[in-house]
């Protein structure tokens, strides 16, 4: 099929963090499913047919993470509590991201929220849209659900499973490993590396 259009269908939900605290840990009005969310969004092809759209068929998917720090703040809660509840890596995102308990200006842009990407599918026969969906991701969310973003996150790890429903995964392509294929598709995109982390990063403000 060839896409003339891209149409997305976007969802969230509470998140539920995977590291369950400690009793008395934090607040009990502290919940860290207040402030985030799992982020789903459907990316659908369409071709046009004599001016008129057809069929639009789903070409992959962008799973991520969405982090309310402008809500965080405003109620006075903890946002490494939030962090630290969702998982390891979110709280190593954290430490990060944070100068002396304060997001930097180098990594976080004046909107503030984060949103950490976690897996991105595109069908291997439509890869030529996955530079626009990436790189437009916060657009979309903003447009579709009305979040702001000031950082986008991701720990460039990749697989490629060759077939539909196929239980193997490669982890290497004509001998290149595919983390660093896919670690050097984001920096043309953008992204940079957060010094003695695994975590790339963009600023929206300097897109």
């Amino acid at each position: 099929m060839r896409i003339d259009k891209l149409q997305f269908e976007v969802s969230k939900s509470p998140l539920k963090p995977f590291i369950v605290p400690l009793k008395d840990s934090w607040p009990t009005d502290l919940k860290p499913k207040h402030y985030s969310y799992y982020v789903l969004t459907e990316i659908y092809g369409i071709e046009l047919k004599n001016g008129e759209e057809g069929v639009a068929e789903n070409i992959g998917f962008i799973e991520s993470t969405f982090i309310d720090i402008v809500k965080i703040e405003h109620a006075n809660d903890s946002v490494y509590n939030v962090f630290n509840a969702i998982s390891e890596d979110m709280s190593s995102a954290y430490n990060t991201l944070t100068e002396s308990n304060r997001f930097s200006s180098k990594f976080v842009g004046k909107h503030k929220n984060i949103l950490s990407l976690e897996t991105i599918h595109i069908k291997d026969e439509y890869s030529n849209v996955a530079k626009s969906v990436i790189t437009n991701i916060d657009n979309i969310l903003f447009h579709s659900l009305g979040l702001k973003i000031g950082c986008i996150i991701m720990i460039p790890l990749a697989f490629y499973v060759p077939k539909e429903n196929d239980q193997t995964i490669i982890k290497s392509v004509n001998g290149h490993d595919i983390d660093t294929i896919l670690r050097s598709y984001m920096y043309k995109l953008g992204y940079k590396e957060i010094t003695d982390s695994d975590f790339l990063y963009i600023n929206t403000d300097y897109r």
